[in-house]
């Protein structure tokens, strides 16, 4: 028992994600992984297909990075934005869910929790710009390649 504990234990615990970013090129070529950021600093990158680094990759970021990319959230209009727009299926997508909370974190303390699945068909530019600055804020561009 104790030799399975010890294992367990070197699973990071995750709190509560900030943001994730889900890409999903459904029968293309564009690369297809997820990352998403942890209130405590921890980035979990999973690579589908079409990455340089293939299945899951634990990384970790600053506070400071924490606090920048919780301010871009808070600054943009991503809470205000359209829950979705629809395509024709097979139709590469992102899903962008974003998570506000008070600090010290509980269950019931979620002020804004909320997912956009977003068909690169008439969101704003706000979207994009936001994945943009959040991602390059994050040390996944070797991960992704391209």
């Amino acid at each position: 028992a104790d030799e399975m504990s010890n294992n367990v234990s070197k699973v990071p615990a995750l709190g509560i994600a900030i943001v994730k970013i889900d890409h999903r090129a459904e029968r293309t070529m564009l690369p297809d992984y997820s990352v998403t950021l942890y209130a405590d600093g921890k980035v979990i990158f999973k690579g589908r297909k079409n990455v340089q680094a293939i299945g899951q990759t634990w990384l970790n970021v600053s506070n400071e990075t924490v606090l920048a990319v919780k301010s871009m959230i808070q600054n943009s209009t991503f809470f205000s934005m359209n829950i979705e727009f629809q395509a024709p299926q097979g139709t590469p997508y992102t899903v962008t869910s974003c998570s506000m909370v008070q600090q010290p974190a509980t269950e019931a303390s979620f002020i804004t929790n909320k997912s956009l699945t977003d068909y690169n068909n008439g969101y704003p530019k706000a979207l994009f710009s936001l994945r943009a600055n959040i991602e390059s804020q994050l040390p996944v561009q070797e991960l992704i390649g391209q």
